[in-house]
């Protein structure tokens, strides 16, 4: 959007969003003066071995035998890699081989999601999982291919506007209703905007019992918490322009 319309995003000023969070209850805002999501990015890996008889293993280089030990070895770069401060996850969603039971396939298909907090972290750990992918199966006679759809960055306030936020927060609906929470292993494109002028994405608190959060068949929430938001924004934007 931003690189197809450019001339709609000169001369902004700030950047202001709410995510609606049914974690905590109406009225909260979550105002974090840093971190809120992370990067999210997909990866796919395959590893391509020999196929042949699954009796005969000594005659094959079994891919899946690899691809597990490929897998196991990437949690090292979370352990052993990345920054233990950051926020840092590699995880597998989708493992796709074979055709039978009794036959060494010649290829596993992986893939996957990497998520950091930081633009670092970010770039270290795709650096290591390619390197991982390519060079762990050459130590079993096999070969490794690593591709990424590269998705959205961290998500990151900041500071000085956070803190306007926050107390602009607090004056219209008590000292209590602006919070901070932990950043959260999930990502959002408002990410894209945040590089055009100082922005903050506050987490709307919206909590209904008996459901679930996000991506969920039982979603829902209070939606008493949207008069919250609204409110806020006007305000925010009228203190802004005065």
């Amino acid at each position: 959007m931003i690189d197809e319309k450019p001339d709609l995003f000169k001369n902004i000023s700030f950047v202001f969003g709410f995510h609606i969070w049914n974690q905590f209850e109406t009225g909260k805002l979550a105002v974090n003066p840093s971190g809120v999501f992370v990067s999210a990015d997909t990866f796919q890996i395959e590893v391509i071995g020999k196929d042949g008889h699954g009796a005969m293993p000594h005659k094959n280089v079994d891919p899946i035998y690899i691809a597990s030990n490929l897998i196991n070895s990437a949690q090292s770069i979370v352990s052993r890699k990345a920054d233990p401060s950051d926020l840092s996850v590699i995880s597998f969603g989708i493992i796709n081989a074979g055709t039978a039971a009794n036959i060494t396939p010649e290829k596993v298909t992986l893939k996957g999601t990497i998520r950091a907090d930081s633009l670092e972290s970010r770039e270290i750990l795709i650096s290591e999982l390619e390197g991982l992918a390519i060079n762990l199966p050459k130590t079993f006679g096999a070969k490794g291919n690593f591709s990424l759809i590269s998705g959205t960055g961290p998500v990151v306030n900041n500071l000085s506007f956070s803190q306007y936020v926050s107390k602009l927060t607090s004056n219209l609906f008590g000292e209590e209703s602006a919070i901070t929470v932990r950043p959260v292993s999930v990502a959002d494109d408002m990410s894209e905007f945040m590089g055009l002028a100082p922005s903050v994405y506050a987490l709307l608190g919206g909590y209904k019992e008996g459901t679930e959060m996000h991506h969920n068949s039982k979603f829902d929430f209070d939606e008493k918490c949207l008069d919250y938001g609204i409110e806020l924004m006007i305000n925010l934007v009228l203190q802004k322009l005065s």
